[in-house]
């Protein structure tokens, strides 16, 4: 939402339930901002989790932004550190495969 009133949207989730489910919602933004903010709120009574929240532009290739990918292929690397940064000291290579919303293997 942008700092005006009128420049809020917003996505109402219908029929929510007491197990796990995903609601995937697509929006588009009016204009671009320095000062946008996304806010998720619930009305009513209960409680609700947000599991993840991804910002990916709807031209996204395979998840990763379609400017990076082209910047790497101009780039031309012939090798990748991933997934990098501290993560690594704990990281297993089956932990990503597979549907990510079902989380790591146990």
């Amino acid at each position: 939402m942008g700092p005006d009133p009128g420049d809020r949207q917003t996505i109402p989730i219908r029929s929510l339930r007491t197990e796990y489910a995903r609601f995937p919602l697509r929006f588009t933004a009016g204009a671009d901002s320095d000062d946008a903010r996304l806010e998720i709120a619930g009305t009513g009574t209960g409680t609700f989790h947000v599991g993840a929240v991804s910002l990916m532009p709807a031209d996204n290739l395979n998840g990763y932004r379609a400017d990076l990918i082209a910047e790497m292929k101009q780039i031309g690397p012939t090798m990748f550190r991933w997934p990098g940064g501290n993560m690594v000291s704990s990281w297993d290579w089956r932990d990503s495969i597979g549907d990510p919303t079902n989380g790591p293997r146990a």
